[in-house]
């Protein structure tokens, strides 16, 4: 699948890049990520996460117990601080996930919205940004 901006999301992300030059990922979220609250790591978010000592799932058990919690900043009109999980269920192979907890309740989020995420100046923090409001 390709992920391809359109013509309002380009010049957010080029403005994004002048302020975190850092590596970064775009996520597009779906109705499905929002009614479950979970975002699959696809590898481009594993390295991202593992490059930022976030998380290195390839070593990281699985279960909920396991469970890791970080701090994270969501950019949206204003700033958020919010946690973001990350787990392997015992499930489907322990297929690495997270979550931005709390991003549902703050009702700024839609199907088909774009976050761009990196790593907050190697401080172990994620930085998410909503791009566009649906």
């Amino acid at each position: 699948m390709e992920f391809i901006l359109n013509s309002n999301e380009q010049p957010m992300v080029e403005e994004m890049l002048k302020l975190h030059p850092e590596e970064y990922c775009l996520i597009l979220l779906t109705s499905t990520m929002l009614q479950k609250s979970i975002i699959d790591a696809s590898s481009f978010n594993r390295f991202l996460f593992k490059s930022g000592n976030i998380i290195d799932y390839s070593t990281h058990p699985q279960g909920g117990e396991n469970k890791v919690i970080k701090t994270s900043i969501l950019l949206a009109n204003e700033p958020h601080k919010l946690e973001t999980s990350f787990y392997r269920p015992h499930a489907k192979n322990g297929d690495p996930r997270f979550w931005i907890l709390g991003l549902k309740q703050l009702q700024l989020v839609q199907a088909n919205d774009t976050l761009f995420f990196t790593i907050k100046d190697g401080r172990k923090q994620i930085s998410w940004t909503l791009l566009c409001s649906s």
